[in-house]
């Protein structure tokens, strides 16, 4: 048995434990199934939205102008993004800082980037912010 491919979906916690540990350089195989279960806590989705690698996933405006090498990170990325702004992760025990990842900053990116960037402003946000209903809309920086 892979533990990089067949997490514990026992718990909330067991799943977040899984995926701080994960090595995102491998793949994401395995990925969407944690998002798609209903333990997946909010939180949990969020550090694998940025973990992922969403800032440059994401400077991509359509599923057609991603380089095939980065299908499976951009369909990760966005199927996060609709259900963290639908608000369908009902567990929310789990607080995740894009801006202080233990240490990391993974909105630098965004805040530095000349590239314009697909996503909601509400990813930028840490998981206990609770979501306004704005609309979608591209971020330029």
């Amino acid at each position: 048995m892979n533990a990089q491919r067949d997490p514990d979906m026992s718990s909330t916690e067991a799943i977040q434990r899984y995926v701080e540990a994960y090595d995102y350089d491998n793949g994401y195989e395995g990925l969407m199934e944690i998002v798609k279960h209903t333990l997946c806590d909010r939180g949990t989705a969020l550090t694998m939205f940025w973990r992922s690698g969403a800032a440059h996933l994401l400077s991509y405006a359509a599923r057609q102008d991603v380089p095939v090498v980065d299908l499976d990170g951009f369909d990760l990325v966005k199927g996060i993004e609709a259900r963290y702004l639908a608000d369908t992760f009902t567990n929310r025990s789990v607080l995740f800082n894009p801006r202080n990842d233990r240490g990391t900053d993974w909105t630098a990116d965004y805040l530095t980037s000349t590239e314009k960037l697909h996503f909601n402003e509400a990813m930028l946000q840490n998981s206990m912010v609770t979501l306004g209903r704005k609309p979608s809309r591209t971020i330029r920086k």
